[in-house]
């Protein structure tokens, strides 16, 4: 199989679409990401949910694959992110530092909140 565009589009508030990255298929391994994949993006720590994705071929300009994404905050996608790359060795000792940084507001974010004992009825 031959190598084909992928472009990453977020839409924004206003409707119109902004390219987060533009790569070849070996980007990723060779395939295309599917719905409901999320990329993650190290440079920003953002996380994108893949809601659609659309072939577009074409026979005179490049054809390809257009993904378009939605941002998800939840605290679980950035943990996995900052243990990829604690378990990489490409980590400078200031990316481990900011790393480490974004792993300890991550677990603070998913670690269940106690919930408040509810008063017991006055008894008359």
């Amino acid at each position: 199989m031959s190598s084909v565009t992928v472009r990453v589009y977020i839409v924004q508030p206003d409707s119109e679409f902004q390219l987060l990255l533009e790569a070849d298929t070996d980007y990723f391994g060779g395939s295309i990401p599917s719905e409901g994949d999320v990329l993650s993006f190290f440079r920003d720590a953002r996380h994108f949910r893949v809601v659609r994705r659309q072939f577009l071929p074409s026979k005179e300009r490049d054809s390809g694959w257009a993904l378009v994404c939605s941002e998800v905050t939840e605290a679980i996608y950035t943990n996995v992110a900052v243990t990829w790359a604690l378990d990489s060795d490409w980590a400078t000792e200031i990316e481990l530092k900011l790393i480490e940084e974004r792993a300890r507001e991550a677990r603070r974010q998913l670690k269940p909140k106690p919930k408040k004992a509810s008063k017991p009825d006055s008894i008359l």
